[in-house]
């Protein structure tokens, strides 16, 4: 899902870019289309969890809501997290580290701690 291994220090990080660059060229020489389909995913909003998964949203963030369908969620572990985000059909980055996930109006749980992490990007 992701050409690196690891949370980015930022947007601009060119260890970061190096990596990806070079994950790229390997995986494209074993398959040039599945290589391809990965930069596709590139642009999703990531919500990150240390111990519950890497959960990505591809869906426009609006201020500070991202509104998704389930088909949207793509997710790497089907932990509590996964599950709950599953449920929700929005997501409120109330900061970097502390989300609410709701189903319409109503407030069905967060994800917050030290080991999470979202990365959003507004397209």
């Amino acid at each position: 899902m992701n050409l690196i291994s690891f949370f980015p220090c930022s947007f601009r990080c060119s260890a970061a870019s190096a990596v990806a660059k070079h994950t790229y060229r390997l995986l494209a020489e074993i398959c040039p289309e599945w290589a391809d389909s990965l930069i596709d995913h590139q642009d999703a909003n990531v919500l990150y969890t240390e111990h519950q998964g890497i959960h990505a949203i591809k869906s426009p963030v609006e201020g500070n809501t991202i509104r998704y369908e389930a088909g949207q969620l793509i997710s790497t572990q089907n932990t509590r997290a996964a599950q709950l985000i599953r449920h929700g059909n929005r997501m409120e980055i109330i900061n970097g580290q502390n989300v609410a996930i709701y189903r319409d109006t109503i407030r069905i749980g967060t994800i917050a701690g030290r080991g999470v992490f979202a990365c959003l990007f507004r397209y």
